[in-house]
């Protein structure tokens, strides 16, 4: 049996789908289906009157903007006569992936049948991404829907010629990246031999200073960095903990004693193998001497891994392997079956495991349905996805991002509520100081005069706490995590599944995936930012 993976996001919840399937060779021609074919016709020579839907993309760092893309391709379709049924916008986002908003609906409405215009329009071939394969892929699969695509800005022939110029564009737009990504990482090795920290946060027991990297950036301004220097404070604590290790004191001892993590935490085992203890900081396969100050000396550093090695080296010999967890079923707490909705427990049939479902497990005529489901196949599959993807720092930012952007969906209202009694406030204020003024000035001030001052104030106080309310309100509707704070929580989530002890495994599924739902031919992950391990 085959496992393919599959990558949706729905409006309510981020979703992975593992369908587990024999056969895969029909998937694309069933999802591509009957169309139109546009073959021989030139997107240049579309007549007056033709329907066309506009996609204009720009990233972090664009001298190109949205505005002036979008009025670039309208004055073409005023000019042209074509009529723009619709406008799609993702302003600010990578073309890395195809997690764009206004890209995802884009390639919703052009599957749906009938097509709502004849021709897609967009400013060049890279905005519709830098991945070589997603943009022929998307552009095929358009063109297959009845589709014709022009770009405004690459000079594409028509015929077979132009898939050709398309592939190269592509590769171009691709290559561009990976060009990027070189010269990124050469500016960050740069930071790295002048003695300051690329990237990421200060290791345990140090704080960073601000310096001068004695070079200009291209704005003018002087380039500055991050030296790592010891912290007076904690960096005796980080001594403390690896004399400890290394007499042989359990986690929980050394946790107590120095309250650098919880006593569960996954991070212990990076804390203990990290070699900028020792004044070894890699970046990217390189080993600098001159970031980190040594805390501590190589032989205390030898003796804890020697401590730490036999757990290590089966880790290393048998990663990711789901059997060295025993008779543990970790995805038992957040699984489901999809048939009955019943929790899926775990099941050892003649030494080997699986998941099925309690209700079925129960009396099979309960839920007759579900199956056995082998419990180190999913497992594996589930902990490779997390690992490779989900708990990676781009993809938990993106998961951050989609998360703040469902909260805020329903502020709109509260946002004009407040606007509301905002003005109402000051209103009942200046209300309240005028008949305090007024009250002040009378030689008998009459009971009216008072309960009337009394009132006015009294609403002012309560349109002030309701302000207050709305505020909070707002306030919890954001989860406010910069990306230097996401990395180590990236890196915490990776040292727990490498770790592979029963607890941490069962933790990280809990914090990262609000259920598992199980079926015989497919399971369905639904993962939400982790907002329990901040």
């Amino acid at each position: 049996m085959g496992l393919m993976l599959i990558w949706l996001q729905f409006l309510l919840q981020p979703i992975i789908v593992l369908v587990l399937s024999k056969n895969f060779n029909n998937t694309e021609q069933n999802m591509i289906g009957k169309v139109t074919s546009s073959k021989g016709l030139d997107p240049r020579d579309m007549p007056p009157g033709t329907l066309v839907i506009i996609y204009v993309r720009n990233s972090p760092g664009d001298n190109q903007t949205i505005e002036s893309q979008e009025s670039a391709l309208v004055n073409l379709c005023h000019e042209r006569g074509w009529k723009i049924v619709r406008i799609f916008r993702d302003r600010w986002e990578s073309g890395k992936t195809t997690n764009r908003e206004g890209f995802e609906y884009l390639a919703y409405v052009t599957r749906q049948k009938p097509r709502i215009a004849q021709m897609l329009i967009i400013w060049d071939f890279s905005r519709f991404g830098r991945n070589q394969d997603t943009q022929m892929f998307y552009s095929a699969e358009m063109r297959l829907n009845g589709w014709l695509i022009y770009s405004y800005r690459d000079d594409v022939p028509s015929g077979s010629m132009g898939r050709i110029f398309e592939a190269l564009i592509a590769w171009k737009n691709e290559q561009f990246l990976v060009d990027l990504r070189l010269n990124t990482i050469r500016g960050l090795a740069f930071i790295a031999e002048r003695g300051c920290l690329p990237v990421g946060l200060v290791c345990k027991g140090y704080r960073e200073t601000i310096i001068s990297l004695g070079s200009v950036a291209r704005d003018g301004s002087e380039r500055m960095g991050r030296r790592p220097e010891v912290d007076p404070d904690v960096a005796p604590l980080v001594v403390r903990a690896f004399e400890m290790k290394a007499l042989g004191a359990p986690q929980n001892a050394i946790a107590k004693a120095t309250g650098l993590y919880s006593s569960k935490s996954g991070s212990w085992n990076h804390f203990f193998s990290n070699r900028a203890y020792v004044g070894e900081y890699e970046f990217h396969g390189e080993i600098f001497t001159n970031v980190y100050p040594a805390l501590i000396s190589r032989e205390l550093f030898k003796t804890v891994q020697e401590k730490i090695m036999p757990k290590a080296t089966i880790l290393r010999a048998r990663k990711l392997h789901p059997r060295r967890r025993g008779s543990s079923f970790f995805l038992a707490s957040q699984s489901v079956c999809k048939y009955c909705n019943h929790p899926m427990e775990g099941k050892s049939v003649h030494g080997h495991r699986y998941y099925v479902c309690s209700l079925h497990n129960e009396k099979s005529e309960h839920c007759p349905d579900s199956e056995l489901l082998p419990a180190d196949d999913a497992e594996h599959e589930i902990l490779r996805v997390l690992l490779e993807h989900i708990v990676q720092k781009s993809y938990l930012n993106d998961l951050l991002q989609w998360t703040n952007s469902f909260l805020n969906s329903g502020l709109d209202e509260i946002s004009l509520q407040l606007r509301a009694l905002e003005d109402e406030f000051v209103t009942a204020q200046k209300r309240a100081r005028k008949m305090a003024v007024a009250f002040g000035s009378m030689d008998q001030p009459s009971k009216y005069a008072e309960q009337t001052l009394r009132d006015a104030e009294a609403l002012a106080n309560q349109l002030e706490s309701q302000i207050f309310d709305l505020h909070q309100q707002i306030s919890k509707n954001r989860i406010e995590l910069s990306p230097a704070q996401i990395e180590p929580l990236s890196t915490n989530f990776v040292a727990m599944i490498n770790h592979g002890e029963y607890f941490d495994l069962r933790e990280v599924i809990e914090q990262l995936c609000s259920r598992i739902v199980i079926s015989s031919n497919e399971i369905v992950v639904e993962v939400h930012f982790p907002v329990g391990a901040i």
